[in-house]
Order: C-alpha cells, then sequence, then structure tokens
C-alpha cells in the first residue's frame, strides 16, 4: 500500500483541487491531513478494521479496502475534514491495488501463472525492467520498500510537506470505533523520521514504480476522488 509521503502528496493534490470551495473549509487542512494518516495507526492484522477489508478478500495477497463498507457506515460524516481524510487515505490504498499494481507489477505461482492468492504466489515480475524476483525478496528493502524511502525526498520537498500540526482536542469528536487517535502520535515520530533524512534510501533510482508514473498516479487518483466526492450526498 502506499506510505506516509505519499498519502500525504495526494493530500495536497485534493486541496488544491478543493481550493475555492466549501468542500473543505479554510483552516481545516490540518484536520484533514490528520484523517489523512488514521488509518495506519493499525498495523498487519489490525488493518482488517482500519481498513475495511472484506472477509471475500482475505485469502489474497493485496487486499484494498471496501469502499462501500466505510460508506456504508461514514457516508453522512464525509463533511467532516477528519473522515474525508480518512476516505481519501481508503480510495487512494484502493486504487493502488486495483489500478497502480497492474501497471507495474504481476503474482505469479510457481508455475509462473498469474495468482492473487496469498498461498499460491512465489514471485514478482517487475513489468518495466521484465525480471521476475521471489516474493518475499520483492517485499523488501531491496526493491518494493525501498522504493519507499528513495522517493520520499522528492516528494516531501516538491510539496512542501510536514508532520500534520492538529490539535488533539480536535480529535475528541472522532467518534470511530476503527482506530485510536492516541495512536497517532507513533505515526507522527515516524514521519518527523522520514523528514529528517534519518531513515531511508537517498538519491538512488527506484527499482519496481518510477517518480513520474507515480507521481501522474497520485494526481490522477485526486483527481477521481474529487470527482466522486462531489457527487456523494452529504456534500449534495
Amino acid at each position: 500500500m502506499p506510505g506516509y509521503i505519499m498519502h500525504l502528496t495526494e493530500g495536497k493534490m485534493i486541496q488544491r483541487l478543493l481550493a475555492g470551495t466549501n468542500i473543505l473549509p479554510e483552516g481545516t487542512a490540518a484536520l484533514f491531513e490528520t484523517g489523512v494518516l488514521l488509518p495506519d495507526t493499525k498495523r498487519k492484522k489490525e488493518k482488517y478494521t482500519s481498513h475495511f477489508w472484506n472477509d471475500a478478500d482475505l485469502n489474497k495477497l493485496a487486499i484494498a479496502p471496501d469502499l462501500d463498507l466505510f460508506l456504508a457506515k461514514y457516508k453522512g460524516r464525509l463533511t467532516e475534514p477528519l473522515l474525508m481524510g480518512y476516505y481519501a487515505h481508503l480510495h487512494l490504498d484502493w486504487r493502488f491495488v486495483e489500478a497502480l499494481w497492474p501497471r507495474c507489477f504481476q503474482f505469479l505461482d510457481g508455475a509462473g501463472r498469474e495468482s492473487s492468492l496469498w498461498d499460491e504466489i512465489r514471485q514478482v515480475r517487475i513489468l518495466d525492467r521484465d525480471i521476475t524476483v521471489p516474493v518475499n525478496d520483492f517485499y523488501s528493502d531491496a526493491w518494493y520498500y525501498g522504493d519507499y524511502s528513495r522517493m520520499n525526498s522528492y516528494f516531501q520537498k516538491k510539496y512542501c510537506l510536514t508532520v500534520p500540526k492538529s490539535e488533539p482536542a480536535q480529535w475528541d469528536r472522532l467518534g470511530m470505533d476503527e482506530v485510536r487517535v492516541e495512536d497517532l502520535e507513533a505515526v507522527f515520530s515516524e514521519i518527523s523520521l522520514l523528514f529528517a533524512g534519518k531513515a531511508g534510501h537517498k538519491n538512488e533510482p527506484l527499482r519496481v514504480f518510477s517518480l513520474d508514473g507515480l507521481e501522474r498516479f497520485l494526481q490522477e487518483s485526486a483527481e477521481l476522488f474529487v470527482k466522486e466526492l462531489v457527487h456523494i450526498p452529504a456534500f449534495g
């Protein structure tokens, strides 16, 4: 799934697209960006709840959020910046799995056939490089996760990313049972380390994705999010 930096970058793009509208009122940017990070306060199996996974997808290696599950519960509250940011996070995760990954790589079983099932996948073909690597090697600092840190500096500088400055007193009205806002402090600390350049690679080329391709994808996703958002009854 996208890392913190990609979520914050798309959040900036969404804010630009909504500038001058009453959908995201002036002065609520920090709350929106806080919401963008909220789902990732849960890790590993706990993401089942925070990311609104569907039971039918639990046997897959890549699980996209079920946006309908979220909207069924919170659609009427999307005018709240925290909830709008939360939905933006899920929407980008969904797009990552359904739209970006198929452009970049394929999951293969031991016989080289495409598969989506966790217990069948053995290798990953990186399409632009036309090479295949074992799945355990792919999800490592050498390849997929290493690209996250290789891209961070570019997006941080270009989009002037910072740790959201919302106040804990503003979180009291969250009213969600999928996450705990007090867990945000750990996320903020991790992002501060990334911004300080104390974690990850520096000035190295990406090995799975491309910066230009990622940036275009994030802009596409932001535009799609805004287009879909304005048609949700809460904004009608």
